[in-house]
């Protein structure tokens, strides 16, 4: 008789459904603000970087031979700055993008790569400016 069915039969073949997170939207957020803060970094990178290699051109006063060593440094520098900015713009997008599906999937895993990336090639990036300034002066 169906009637006389044990109930937990019928509940142990419906699929369980894993529950819906209840800050998705403050996770998505903050996703968000992060790669507003990497989208910040990186314009402030090729800012530097437009500097110094547009800048030097009117700065410098000494001879001709000095002077123009010392505009190919500085474009060289100003270019790598650039291009640094350019990876950094790129690699933080792809970060949002993986970091979004992690948080649709709630399977959200830290990742230091990028920040350790980004700091060491900033460390690089701050003594090739200062031996450029010291060798400039």
């Amino acid at each position: 008789m169906e009637c006389g069915r044990d109930m937990r039969g019928l509940h142990a073949q419906e699929p369980t459904e894993k529950p819906r997170n209840p800050n998705l939207a403050r996770d998505h957020l903050a996703n968000e603000r992060t790669l507003l803060a990497w989208t910040r970094t990186a314009l402030a990178i090729i800012g530097v970087g437009f500097v110094v290699a547009k800048a030097e051109a009117g700065l410098l006063s000494g001879p001709s031979h000095v002077a123009q060593g010392s505009r190919l440094a500085a474009t060289v520098l100003g270019v790598v700055f650039v291009v640094f900015g350019g990876v950094l713009l790129v690699a933080s997008g792809a970060a949002y993008v993986r970091t979004g599906r992690q948080i649709e999937q709630d399977a959200y895993q830290t990742s230091s790569v990028l920040g350790l990336l980004v700091t060491a090639a900033l460390v690089v990036s701050v003594i090739l400016l200062s031996a450029y300034l010291l060798l400039t002066v």
